[in-house]
């Protein structure tokens, strides 16, 4: 398992370069991707590898953003997640709900100015309100553990080991604002509320 820390310092000393890293990632949530349905859009890998890129420039350069330089992340299909660019569509196949924001929301803003690299986006139910993940729109999203389950709750793939096992030990954040934390952005920091 690789912390973001333990990543950092790679990146940093020139041992494990952000690009070779998010490839590695990439790689690993497709290939899960295949078996689970887990994600509901990629960006393109273009686009991913040109971050990673510019992230690994600024390490070269000793001049790393922020906290996730570098650091490829996930970010769920649902509205709270907003990210510019990205389309939105909340798990639902109501068209009025499918969107392109225009601006991040503020925990999604606060990634990227840090030099996180967005992936994909992962699958949700409906509007986010289902006990598990299983939509007309997606489809079923499966438990890694035991294929012949779901993935339950809200968050689908953000509460199974797609996240707790591959994101960990290929060093991918999951990072979804929990009602009582307070996002500060002018100190990008998460406190507790």
């Amino acid at each position: 398992m690789c912390s973001i820390r333990d990543l950092k310092e790679q990146f940093s000393n020139g041992t494990l370069s952000p690009v070779a890293h998010t490839k590695t990632v990439l790689s690993s949530i497709k290939k899960a991707n295949e078996k689970l349905n887990a994600v509901s859009w990629f960006r393109s890998e273009d686009e991913i590898l040109k971050d990673a890129l510019q992230s690994e420039q600024r390490y070269k350069e000793g001049k790393p953003l922020g906290t996730f330089d570098g650091i490829p992340v996930t970010v769920k299909d649902i509205e709270s997640n907003a990210c510019a660019g990205i389309p939105l569509k909340n798990g639902s196949m109501m068209t009025a709900l499918h969107r392109t924001p225009t601006e991040s929301a503020l925990h999604i803003e606060i990634l990227q100015r840090q030099g996180a690299i967005i992936i994909c986006q992962t699958t949700s139910p409906e509007l986010g309100f289902k006990a598990t993940t299983s939509t007309k729109l997606n489809g079923v999203t499966l438990n890694p553990r035991d294929t012949t389950l779901t993935s339950g709750g809200s968050s689908g793939m953000l509460r199974y080991s797609f996240f707790r096992v591959v994101a960990h030990t290929r060093g991918v954040v999951c990072f979804q604002n929990i009602p009582g934390n307070r996002i500060t952005p002018q100190a990008d920091t998460i406190t507790k509320g």
